[in-house]
């Protein structure tokens, strides 16, 4: 049952705009937190993996050098687990 905006008294239409404008601000400051957090998200992952990926790559470089297939595999197995654990 809509009512008609004409039949209400100016306190009435005051209290209709503000709980519209309100809504709407509420509405649209839980979008922009969901963004934000989205993004803090992405970035705090990129920096995980940034750091895990330089810290592998400094392990395997003797493994790398010296042609060992077995130090490597246990360096990228160490990966593996922390991928699958996210």
């Amino acid at each position: 049952m809509i009512i008609s905006m004409r039949n209400l008294s100016i306190k009435a239409k005051l209290i209709v705009m503000m709980t519209i404008t309100t809504g709407i601000s509420i509405l649209f400051m839980a979008i922009i937190i969901s963004i934000n957090a989205v993004l803090v998200k992405h970035d705090s992952i990129l920096t995980e993996l940034s750091t895990l990926a330089e810290v592998i790559g400094s392990q395997s470089t003797g493994a790398i050098e010296f042609d060992d297939p077995n130090t490597a595999r246990e360096h990228l197995k160490g990966i593996r687990y922390k991928l699958q654990g996210k």
